[in-house]
């Protein structure tokens, strides 16, 4: 994949998702509910880590 002339791997695509994705939880996490929810960027219902 290239972005304007230059080559893009897979790897730094993931990075860059799983960075957006980390960057929204934290400004979920000090907003709260301030921000609307971005589907996309969020766990489906029932699949939290912390759930044992």
């Amino acid at each position: 994949m290239f972005i304007k002339g230059i080559p893009i791997g897979e790897k730094q695509i993931e990075k860059v998702v799983s960075n957006t994705i980390d960057m929204y939880g934290s400004v979920k996490g000090i907003a709260g509910n301030a921000i609307q929810s971005v589907k996309a960027l969020e766990l489906p219902e029932g699949d939290n880590e912390l759930d044992n």
